[in-house]
């Protein structure tokens, strides 16, 4: 009897790890992601003596914005789950992610980034942390 027990709890334990463990550790994953492509590319500015981007680095950081963005989009499509659970607080990876891909397509001195940073950081609930010299 114990064995037939521990078998079920065994079970039930794999069964909630990969039903509900494994998506909320994907979703932290790419929460982070997202947080860390916003820090590289909205805050710092390797070029900021020389006046403006090079071609070269405003080409990986549209990269970086559309991978991270199609990651968002295609696990907020995955539908059941915690995707939807995410919805119900107020996480809305669609709406983060698609504003990512619209910052993968403006420019560095666009006045349109900071409305996009700020829907990014919005729809994954993360707080924006100002930095004083």
């Amino acid at each position: 009897m114990d064995f037939v027990l521990g078998l079920l709890g065994g079970m039930l334990a794999w069964a909630i790890a990969e039903t509900i463990l494994r998506p909320l550790r994907r979703f932290l994953a790419l929460r982070m992601e997202a947080a860390t492509v916003l820090e590289v590319y909205e805050r710092w500015t390797p070029w900021a003596d020389r006046g403006a981007p090079a071609a070269d680095w405003q080409a990986e950081r549209s990269l970086a914005y559309r991978r991270c963005a199609a990651d968002l989009l295609t696990f907020a499509a995955s539908g059941w789950g915690l995707p939807t659970l995410l919805s119900r607080l107020k996480v809305d990876m669609p709406d983060a992610g698609f504003a990512l891909l619209e910052l993968s397509y403006l420019g560095h001195d666009s006045p349109e980034r900071r409305r996009a940073r700020e829907d990014v950081l919005r729809g994954l609930r993360l707080r924006d942390i100002e930095l004083h010299a």
